[in-house]
């Protein structure tokens, strides 16, 4: 397991009180742990799930792992003592250089990867995800190739930190329920010039053009094995209950069950 070594730099976003650390193969990461704001596991369950399901559909998102914090590095960070964090197992991924990204039409013509748009439209219907629009700083651009990632899957399973047993069932719905959310203007303005792009490029392949499709296929490949792995080794001190992991993983494999359903709707959604 990781070891976090130096706690170099507070970010300035995030509700769960994210740092830049380096670890003990000398990479720095951005870390995540229970504190004073974040009081349960399940935001940090939440990236563990998010991330292992976003590298199966080959979505692009920071490399993670789960590491230890130390008591020793602790005592030693004057913000990791303000904010009340634990010692113990903690969420890391890899730090990458980028700038957050306010959606618009001027700033979505700049975007390198505009082939992500369909994929992390899926990613986010079929996780719940409700906390990317109007969120400029889960909007990440890297630096250099101008890249549009996926960072931040602390609020899946539509309710973030508060989901339970109860919830994920009663969202377990055909038709499927794609969250408002999902419906805003961000969405919007990146699948538009999604289709401006690859519409102008197979103009004369429009009629064959189904942008959910390839994601769709995907997804329907993924085995049994891969699901539960995206659920295996969760610390126990994260405080999520088996119960409520088997409830996630079933909600995730329900949603999986019907990814058709899930593109139908995205299809009417968005007009493509």
């Amino acid at each position: 397991m990781l070891k976090v070594i130096t706690v170099d730099e507070m970010m300035k976003v995030g509700s769960t009180i994210p740092l830049r650390v380096t670890c003990s193969d000398s990479h720095q990461y951005i870390l995540k742990g229970i504190n004073n704001y974040v009081e349960t596991g399940k935001a940090l369950f939440n990236e563990v799930v998010g991330s292992r399901f976003a590298a199966l559909i080959q979505l692009d998102t920071p490399q993670i792992n789960i590491g230890n914090l130390s008591d020793e590095v602790i005592n030693d960070s004057i913000d990791l003592k303000k904010y009340g964090f634990k010692p113990g197992p903690c969420f890391l991924s890899r730090y990458m250089e980028g700038t957050s990204l306010k959606v618009s039409p001027v700033t979505a013509k700049y975007i390198s990867n505009i082939e992500i748009v369909p994929k992390l439209i899926v990613f986010d219907a079929v996780l719940m995800n409700s906390d990317r629009n109007g969120n400029s700083g889960n909007w990440f651009n890297l630096k250099q190739e101008r890249k549009l990632i996926a960072i931040d899957h602390s609020n899946i399973f539509r309710l973030a930190q508060i989901w339970d047993k109860n919830s994920l069932q009663q969202d377990e719905k055909i038709p499927p329920e794609i969250i408002d959310e999902i419906k805003g203007k961000d969405y919007q303005t990146l699948i538009d010039e999604y289709k401006k792009r690859k519409y102008r490029k197979y103009e004369h392949k429009r009629q064959h053009q189904h942008p959910f499709s390839t994601v769709g296929r995907t997804i329907k490949h993924l085995s049994g094995i891969e699901i539960e792995n995206c659920f295996a080794d969760i610390p126990p001190e994260w405080s999520v209950s088996k119960e409520d992991q088997e409830a996630a993983k079933k909600f995730l494999e329900f949603q999986i069950n019907h990814i058709d359903d899930i593109i139908h709707e995205l299809e009417q959604l968005f007009k493509v």
